[in-house]
């Protein structure tokens, strides 16, 4: 039974003891690696947008659209009010990710 509350990394994890499998008391942390050319684009992104030393603040709106995940998406003017707080009040950058399914968010 997935649990809601862990990410699904460590809910895959999980599924380990059904085939009889070591579940690993302490799974390593999460990490993305990129490539030396995505960092390096990544940094030159940030500077061309004067963003290297500012915070940054990422939303990612979007949510899987199966086990109805979909239904936990926030509506879009509560994104609008916390963007506009973060800015105000720490004047944040704010980066929206998605993928193109999620363009209309």
């Amino acid at each position: 039974m997935e649990n809601e509350n862990i990410h699904v990394v460590e809910n895959n994890l999980k599924l380990l003891q059904f085939f009889d499998a070591d579940y690993p008391e302490n799974p390593p942390a999460l990490s993305m690696r990129l490539s030396e050319e995505d960092d390096e684009a990544a940094g030159l992104w940030l500077g061309k947008n004067n963003l290297k030393n500012k915070l940054k603040i990422g939303f990612h709106p979007g949510s899987a659209l199966f086990k109805n995940h979909i239904n936990k998406r926030w509506n879009k003017n509560k994104f609008v009010q916390l963007a506009k707080a973060l800015v105000e009040k720490l004047n944040a950058a704010v980066l929206i990710f998605g993928g193109p399914e999620e363009q209309e968010l």
